[in-house]
């Protein structure tokens, strides 16, 4: 182990090094102050001064690293701080007070702190000089250090570190030069001369007797204490005496600044004698956002004076000037006034995008515009600071009240919020503005002045106006894959002539899946609000049309995708498969076919049964299919539109229109039907959608069980999970769902019962060596495709089943490859149907609809007791079948019987007949007569009763329900929308 003398003086020279670069891990620790503490520090401060480190020389340096805060660096005069010896091996902390002078200098390209005074002061001369005894034993065993003399004092210096330290009577001196550009030996002398000077050591070696008393216990030791007696506790200079306080004054040329002006600060520095002859004032200019340095020097009279420019990037808030003077002689002083810099103005948001103001924003249920209101003037008071309230939108904001009163805060400035309405009307967009660089796509904006008026300090009314413009959202057309941006060509045109901006989207990407075209729909949706931020119009929403495959890619899009970024305020779908596509009639195979030639990836995943399909729709029940940010409607055709039918499109917990007499798509040859994209009240479905809240239904329970069979009866799966498994029932209300099959043996029969949301639905009855497989399960349609043999089909008045007669089961997806051979649509009935070679369907209550895989016309209408054969395209009649072939009669199944159909139970009738209330005249008289009778009468009814004139109560109750009853009636007669009836029969959704 090395000599710990050695080791001291490494330690030593290290430390040197370590303030060097003004950084150490050693924790500084405070201790208790030496008698000689005020004229240690003098001389650390006179010498400080000689080499240009005053106290007051401070300055404001770059920040040590990118992102750091800027510095603030003045030289400090430091200690009492513990000193330190070894024990051993170990260092430990020693007897005594060391004092130092730290200076800012620059090293390595930033600021920091470095040490080139010290003074360690020891309880005695004889522990002092055991230090240096110590250090001066180890010189000859380190490498670049000397013993010299130095005023006759044995000293340690070192060319290569730049030292010199030396010990006279108690005190242990050190000077530091190293690459502070200034000579040790320099500092060491003027080090020696202060010390000489103050009486801290003797000159030429002879040390002075210090006397340790302090009577008056002011820090001023009794032998140099000039003024004796003075209050323990108060401020005394190096003699003793009582220090004069300085008195600081501050003020500006103005109160109130624009951007770019220049602030005159001016002053004066005084004691009790007068004013003080260059002092050093120092300023710290600062805002919420900003900061800077600066200082001044006084003239001999003590006067002051400093120009501070404002940065031409500040253009408003209220600043803070602290001015601080420090001296030797004198306690701190600090002093602070404030100054505000803006122009009276109001400005809207900035756009971050390019840097400019907003000039509007989209109403797109959102989005918000902040305004800023600055009035700098009024810091100082205004009055009647009011802000017109808007006719289009609201303002919010704790700034303002519901009167359109502002109130300002100290700066003379406010924050508001503009809201804009949830929708425009066609008449208030006035104003053409220009959002698209390329194309003829012109948008269309409100104009909303805001105007703001006060009074000032002189009393002159003022007035501020501004502008901001309120679009609509864009509206983002999606065609399906059998399309392109034609299919939504004419209703953009439509919609364009009722100011709604459109865009239409080309997704027609060859071999393309659904996840992948919906990333184009997401760089289309970025690239469209990119053209509203570039035009200053802020908006944060956009909403979509899509129509058959479109529904979908705008579906995954907005519920599906990992990183949706929720920019989606509205969906509405047209002829969307939902569910998939499970079968095709004839005449639209040939259009299936040439599609899955070039669009073989997503034609799969329209297969109802495939892997897509269902994590698409995996959380109907729940309503995890949807996403709560997103109004969603759904037009669609009934009972389906030669591609898409009914069952498939019906979404749960989505508003619904169903279009009768459509095709989907101009594209199906032979057909005379209109295009559901070409169609008018389509057209109005969408515009009234995209310009009002579009009503959310509850969610709605689809129940299927075997409720009663006889001999074996199977059930098979064909699920993703457990696709072609087969088994044997065992006990009767057995609960099935969708892509299952049930098959009964030649001697057995099955009773099958539906219900939606616990109401009876309908009822199947399978009878012996039959097979039915359930598809799309919704409130309006059912789909049970009968595979072999024959089954009956009954349903109370407002449910529907519609039955695909001979049909396989789509292989690989391939749903265009089969086709029915008769498609049978019951219409408030009870039909049978047989499968086979020989087709037969018999309607055995009410009316039911037959189509034929190549009819081009409507289908064939049957009414109570007609029945047909099927043979191709050719429909036959034949005898009715016989009561006593109806085995299922016998078993006096009153499932659907047992139902009370409520129409008023209805929630979309009950919203249909309020709102109708609201918006129909008569019936809102009629409504208030009937409910203002029965309350009055109920009240004077009571009256009686308390009087105990029971009969003449009872009278006035029942004149009370007769009136209610009466104009009660009158109401519904005028509220009721009998399409709505109509709808609610037919178990069509309202269209709302």
């Amino acid at each position: 182990m090395k000599n710990n003398n050695i080791i001291r003086l490494g330690i030593l020279f290290a430390m040197v090094m370590v303030f060097l670069i003004g950084n150490t891990t050693l924790a500084y620790e405070s201790t208790t102050s030496d008698s000689q503490e005020t004229v240690i520090k003098q001389v650390l401060i006179e010498t400080g001064a000689e080499f240009g480190w005053d106290l007051g020389d401070c300055f404001y340096s770059d920040p040590a690293f990118e992102g750091a805060s800027s510095v603030y660096h003045c030289p400090e005069v430091w200690g009492p701080r513990l000193m330190y010896e070894f024990k051993g091996d170990d260092l430990v902390g020693m007897a005594g007070a060391a004092y130092g002078l730290d200076v800012p200098i620059l090293y390595g390209g930033w600021a920091n702190e470095f040490m080139p005074i010290k003074i360690m002061a020891h309880p005695t001369e004889a522990t002092a000089k055991a230090v240096i005894d110590e250090s001066l034993g180890a010189v000859g065993s380190v490498a670049g250090f000397k013993i010299t003399d130095f005023h006759n004092y044995t000293a340690i210096s070192s060319d290569s570190f730049g030292s010199m330290e030396w010990q006279a009577d108690r005190f242990f001196f050190t000077a530091l030069g190293g690459n502070i550009g200034v000579p040790t030996d320099e500092i060491a002398e003027a080090l020696y001369a202060n010390a000489v000077k103050y009486g801290l050591i003797g000159d030429g070696g002879e040390a002075v007797l210090i006397p340790t008393q302090d009577s008056d216990g002011d820090g001023v030791t009794d032998d140099i204490d000039q003024c004796p007696g003075t209050p323990a506790g108060v401020a005394v200079d190096s003699s003793g005496c009582l220090i004069s306080e300085i008195n600081l004054t501050i003020s500006t040329d103005k109160k109130t600044y624009s951007p770019e002006e220049t602030v005159i600060i001016q002053g004066r520095i005084q004691d009790t004698k007068g004013g003080l002859d260059s002092a050093v004032v120092n300023f710290n200019v600062s805002s919420t956002d900003y900061s800077a340095k600066a200082k001044a020097t006084a003239d001999s009279a003590g006067n002051y004076s400093l120009k501070f420019p404002i940065p031409i990037d500040v253009t408003q808030g209220k600043f803070t000037l602290l001015a601080t003077v420090s001296s030797p002689d004198h306690p701190s002083v600090s002093k602070s006034i404030n100054f505000v810099v803006g122009v009276n103005t109001m400005l809207l948001e900035k756009n971050p995008t390019t840097e400019e103001r907003f000039i509007g924003v989209a109403a797109d249920g959102v989005s918000t515009l902040g305004v800023s209101i600055s009035l700098p003037g009024c810091s100082e008071g205004c009055s009647n600071v009011y802000m017109a309230l808007p006719e289009i939108g609201k303002l919010e904001g704790d700034a303002i009240d519901d009167f359109g009163i502002i109130k300002l805060d100290s700066t003379g400035a406010a924050e508001l919020t503009y809201q804009p309405p949830a929708y425009l009307t066609k008449d208030q967009l006035t104003r053409n503005i220009s959002v698209h660089e390329m194309g003829s796509r012109r948008a269309w904006a409100a104009e909303l002045p805001l105007v703001l008026t006060y009074t000032d300090a002189n009393e002159q009314e003022e007035k501020i106006e501004a502008e901001i413009l309120v679009s609509r959202s864009p509206v983002m057309m999606v065609h399906g894959f059998l399309g392109a941006t034609s299919t939504w060509g004419k209703l953009s045109t439509y919609l364009n002539g009722e100011k709604i901006d459109t865009f239409l989207g080309d997704y027609g990407v060859t071999n393309q899946s659904i996840e992948g075209l919906a990333m184009v729909l997401r760089t289309d949706i970025r690239k469209e609000k990119m053209d509203y931020a570039n035009a200053n119009i802020k908006l944060i929403k956009v909403d979509i049309v899509a129509h058959s495959m479109g529904g979908l890619i705008s579906r995954y899009y907005s519920n599906g995708l990992p990183d949706y970024p929720g920019n989606v305020r509205k969906l509405i779908m047209v002829a969307t498969p939902n569910h998939g596509v499970s079968w095709s009639k004839k005449i639209t195979g040939n259009i299936g076919a040439s599609w899955y030639q070039t669009h073989g990836i997503p034609a799969e995943q329209l297969y109802s049964e495939s892997s897509f399909m269902n994590a698409l729709n995996s959380g109907e029940k729940t309503g995890a299919h949807l996403n709560s940010d997103i109004q969603y409607g759904n037009i669609y055709g009934w009972s389906d539109d030669w591609v898409v039918s009914a069952a498939s499109a019906y979404l749960n917990g989505v508003s619904s229109v169903s279009l009768s007499d459509v095709k989907h798509s101009p594209d199906i040859p032979g057909v005379p039907s209109v295009a559901i994209t070409e169609y008018l009240k389509a057209w109005n479905q969408v515009e009234n959608w995209l310009n009002s809240d579009i009503y959310r239904p509850s969610l709605k329970g689809s129940s299927v069980e075997i409720f009663k069979y006889t001999g074996d009866v199977y059930v098979k799966d064909y699920g993703l999970s457990s696709a072609g498994q087969e088994y044997n029932l065992t006990e009767a209300q057995t609960k099935i769902d969708s892509w299952q099959s049930v098959r009964t043996d030649q001697d057995s029969t099955a009773i099958i019962h539906l219900s939606i949301d616990g109401v009876p639905w309908g009822v199947i009855f399978l009878d012996p060596s039959s097979e039915i497989f359930l598809g799309h399960l919704s409130p309006q349609l059912v789909e049970v495709r009968l595979w072999q043999g024959s089954a009956a089909f009954r349903t109370k008045e407002d449910s529907h089943f519609t039955v695909p007669i001979n049909i396989k089961r789509a292989e690989n997806g391939e749903w265009w490859k089969y086709s029915p051979k008769a498609v049978v649509t019951g219409l408030n009935t009870e039909f049978a149907v047989t499968a086979g070679e020989n087709i037969e369907v018999h309607s055995l209550e009410g009316k039911l609809v037959v189509e034929t895989p190549d009819s081009t016309e409507k289908g064939t209408i049957l009414s109570t007791n007609d029945s047909v054969a099927i043979n191709g395209e050719t429909v036959a009649a034949i005898d009715p079948l016989s009561k006593n072939d109806l085995w299922w009669l016998a078993e006096d199944d009153d499932f659907l019987n047992s139902a009370v159909v409520k129409l008023l139970g209805n929630e979309e009738l009950l919203m249909s007949i309020v709102q109708n209330i609201k918006d129909n005249t008569i019936a809102s008289i009629t409504f208030i007569i009937a409910l203002g009778s029965l309350i009055f009468l109920l009240f004077f009814a009571i009256l009686k009763f308390a009087k105990k004139k029971i009969v003449t109560g009872i009278l006035m109750i029942i004149l009370g329900i007769i009136s209610f009853c009466i104009f009660g009636g009158i109401t519904l007669f005028f509220a009721i929308n009998f399409d709505d009836l109509i709808a609610i029969i037919t178990n069509a959704p309202i269209n709302r």
